[in-house]
């Protein structure tokens, strides 16, 4: 299942990894340094770490730690703790959600085993008259948008709950064979990332 699990595995292989290649080029750059001052940087970092080590402050470590690690560090978290909401969601609302052929509504939604459902992460050009006022709706043609959603989605489709909306439909990640739904729609420009983060390999 791509979207959001896919993320959050890049950013888990993705951190240690580039934090580890960092850490290596820069013990390699003070190792080979002729700078006179290199002991006393030494002893401040040390001196630092124990500081670190007595208060076990988080402000405290962070000063010794490259913004982009910090950064790197809390999106990593805000995933893990997105695909923990997100797996006891699953569990709540049941199982997968599956029929043949759903009705297709609009670009990013349709009616699948009696449940209107929003497809994750994007967001396709409204039919006339739905675009409400002072709302900043996707251009494109609707209609063409419906029907594309309409030719990939025959057969049997299987949709996978994440939440409810605040219209009170159930936003998911839909596969119609192995065809995501969502990065299809992307793909063939009759739709627009927005709303969540998703990965479309």
């Amino acid at each position: 299942m791509e979207g959001v699990s896919g993320f959050i595995t890049l950013v888990l292989i993705l951190f240690p990894l580039i934090a580890g290649v960092f850490l290596f080029f820069r013990w390699l750059i003070i190792r080979n340094n002729d700078d006179p001052h290199r002991d006393w940087h030494r002893q401040n970092r040390r001196r630092k770490f124990r500081q670190f080590g007595r208060t076990r402050g988080v402000l405290r470590a962070a000063r010794i730690m490259p913004p982009w690690l910090i950064v790197a560090a809390i999106l990593g978290i805000l995933s893990l703790g997105q695909s923990a909401r997100e797996t006891i969601i699953g569990k709540e609302d049941g199982a997968v959600i599956s029929c043949q052929s759903p009705h297709i509504i609009d670009g990013d939604t349709l009616t699948c085993d009696g449940q209107r459902i929003r497809l994750e992460g994007i967001d396709a050009p409204e039919m006339p008259g739905h675009c409400r006022t002072g709302r900043s709706c996707t251009p494109g043609d609707p209609y063409a948008a419906k029907d594309y959603l309409e030719s990939i989605s025959r057969g049997l489709v299987s949709c996978h709950p994440i939440k409810k909306d605040v219209y009170g439909r159930t936003v998911a990640r839909c596969e119609s064979g192995s065809r995501d739904l969502s990065c299809a729609m992307i793909a063939a420009d009759h739709a627009v990332r927005r709303y969540s983060v998703i990965l479309c390999l």
